[in-house]
């Protein structure tokens, strides 16, 4: 997570310029981890019992909200986010590696967004 949190933060920093990268990084970063948890959650309850737990928007908002929050603790007031930014953590000691395993991290995350309920709402018709 280390990785992800590194390289979200250089994208709020370098390339949009934000002037508060840390806060960008941790909404973007508990995103991404709301939309994998929601899918996971959804998935197994469909698969087992034939429901959807995150049915109603309030259950993903609140999903998001608990990531934000946790994420803040964790990384910001903690002061992980400025240790992992000295550290610069890299997978298999890569920048390219680590920028591709970024970029395909938010991509199917942030997909989750448009196709997973499709999906699951097919699995639910044949229940």
């Amino acid at each position: 997570m280390n990785v992800l949190y590194y390289y979200y933060f250089l994208f709020y920093q370098k390339v949009l310029k934000e002037e508060t990268p840390h806060l960008f990084t941790i909404l973007a970063l508990s995103a991404s981890q709301a939309f994998f948890l929601i899918y996971c959650i959804d998935t197994a309850n469909v698969l087992m019992f034939c429901e959807l737990f995150f049915s109603r928007s309030e259950s993903y908002l609140f999903c998001i909200a608990a990531c934000i929050v946790l994420n803040y603790f964790v990384f910001y007031n903690s002061g992980l986010a400025a240790e992992i930014v000295k550290s610069k953590p890299k997978f298999f000691k890569s920048n390219e590696i680590s920028l591709l395993i970024t970029l395909v991290f938010f991509l199917i995350t942030t997909s989750f967004m448009f196709w997973v309920t499709d999906v699951l709402m097919v699995y639910l018709e044949n229940c």
